[in-house]
């Protein structure tokens, strides 16, 4: 059995996360889609949820408190 490389790994975790972003990009235009218009508190609430784990990604990648 072959040992991964970094650079291997490396590679396929940024696919994963590229993929992730994708979806969740297209995640939050279907969030914005709420029944009828009525968009509620609820839906404040989740996407302040969202930005604060984004902030923490960011923050990981660059070392940058937001």
């Amino acid at each position: 059995m072959k040992k991964q490389t970094a650079q291997a790994a490396y590679t396929a975790r940024k696919e994963q996360a590229e993929k992730l972003l994708k979806e969740i990009g297209q995640a939050l235009k279907a969030h914005n889609d709420a029944p009828g218009g009525n968009v509620h508190w609820g839906y404040v609430g989740d996407l302040g949820y969202l930005v604060e784990k984004l902030e923490e990604c960011k923050t990981a990648l660059t070392g940058e408190e937001v």
